[in-house]
């Protein structure tokens, strides 16, 4: 089974742009509770899928927290996008850190850190 996009409506698209950026500026926190309730929603839905008699309605209702639960991933996947590509993620943060103890950077293997960090994960 190849699983497909979802697919977002125009209008969509921009409440999950704005939505992102809004996360994103909130910070890791904010992304890290937005997966959080992700997860929490998610668990709710089966409960209620469940509770629904009816097969047709059920298929209805599964189609449509399939989308809101999309509809969440997106914004999250974008969240973290941003974070990354202004250096507001943790990682980078972290980086930040370790130039700023003269470690150098964690993404310079022949820095302290960076050799470290290389070795570490070679095993």
């Amino acid at each position: 089974m190849i699983e497909q996009e979802p697919e977002f409506s125009e209008e969509e698209r921009g409440q999950i742009a704005f939505c992102a950026r809004s996360f994103a500026e909130l910070g890791a926190d904010s992304i890290t509770a937005l997966t959080g309730m992700k997860i929490r929603f998610c668990m709710y839905c089966l409960k209620v899928i469940d509770s629904v008699p009816n097969d047709s309605a059920r298929l209805d209702l599964t189609t449509a927290l399939l989308h809101e639960a999309q509809v969440i991933n997106e914004v999250l996947r974008q969240a973290k996008a941003i974070t990354q590509l202004t250096g507001t993620d943790e990682l980078s943060q972290l980086d930040r850190y370790a130039q700023e103890a003269g470690l150098g950077s964690i993404f310079d293997e022949n820095s302290p850190i960076g050799a470290q960090a290389k070795k570490y994960l070679q095993g």
